[in-house]
């Protein structure tokens, strides 16, 4: 339940673009929320004080990396 961090790797061709969104507000892209070529996506988990476990996405192009994170 406590906060967090970590890094989403992307590869693309050269000249490719791409944009990171998240959809929830507990999970906040920290890197560059867009770029062209390869590159790293950093995002932090805020801490899980609502007593439920929750889920987020955070969407690479048109990839979604889920988000799990436990009650307190």
């Amino acid at each position: 339940a406590s906060g967090g961090s970590g890094t989403i790797s992307v590869t693309v061709g050269a000249g490719c673009g791409w944009e990171a969104v998240s959809r929830v507000d507990w999970l906040t892209i920290t890197s560059s929320h867009s770029s062209i070529g390869t590159g790293t996506v950093s995002y932090t988990v805020a801490a899980n004080t609502t007593g439920a476990a929750r889920k987020g996405k955070i969407i690479v192009g048109e990839q979604v990396f889920a988000v799990k994170q436990k009650a307190n």
